[in-house]
């Protein structure tokens, strides 16, 4: 008995209760707005635009952003964790922020079905055989806005309104946020239209979910899965 209310402590602690519905808010919602569009716009056998300008045309392949582009996965995972671990409106406003936002995306992942078209890639050295993976896993679709600009700048804006963080991670966030950015396109993943398009989706929703009624809902959204919260 003793044993099992210390495993139950110990997964209480990794995964508090406040944060399981919004996390599966997170999985969900983020796989259907990802996903979706690009099954439905194969199935409708869409035809998709290039939205790259000359600036575009003009910007090749810079190695070493590969890597940025990778690591801003973990970037994700781990501020994600921990705004949604801290308790429970913080959990309730990222996710909802963060789904609503992609809702957006997905729609117009579909009313403007955007491609790429990507190098070919000769070299075999480190970082180009990671964006060999990274092609060979991630469609040349599903672009405009950019879901790697809004999805860091999420993250930026997290760690930015949290009074407590110190200013350096602040500041370490918005530039690594901003190198995010830019390696989309270093990358050759995304057009320089994506990533404004990426940074103000997010940034609309995170100020729109700081408006009070919007706070409210939210809070009521919250109650409907934690009743017995205060």
């Amino acid at each position: 008995m003793d044993t099992h209310l210390k495993k139950d402590s110990f997964f209480s602690k990794i995964l508090p209760r406040h944060m399981i519905i919004p996390l599966l808010f997170l999985i969900f919602g983020n796989m259907a707005a990802y996903y979706g569009p690009r099954l439905l716009n194969m199935g409708l056998h869409r035809s998709y635009v290039d939205m790259s300008c000359t600036l575009d045309h003009s910007i090749g392949v810079l190695e070493p952003f590969v890597i940025i582009y990778v690591l801003a996965f973990p970037f994700w995972y781990l501020t994600a964790y921990l705004y949604l671990r801290k308790d429970r409106d913080h959990a309730y406003r990222y996710s909802l922020t963060n789904v609503s936002s992609k809702i957006l995306c997905a729609v117009l992942f579909i009313v403007v079905p955007s491609t790429i078209a990507r190098p070919a890639i000769e070299s075999s050295s480190f970082c180009y055989r990671i964006l060999n993976i990274v092609y060979a896993t991630d469609a040349p679709n599903n672009l405009f806005p950019s879901i790697h600009c809004l999805e860091s700048w999420i993250c930026f804006r997290c760690i930015f309104d949290e009074k407590n963080a110190p200013r350096w991670l602040k500041i370490s966030s918005l530039v690594f946020a901003v190198l995010i950015c830019m390696s989309t396109v270093f990358t050759k993943q995304h057009v320089l239209l994506d990533i404004p398009a990426g940074i103000l989706v997010a940034e609309v929703f995170w100020r729109m979910n700081s408006i009070r009624p919007v706070k409210k809902l939210i809070k009521k959204i919250s109650l409907l899965f934690h009743p017995s919260s205060k």
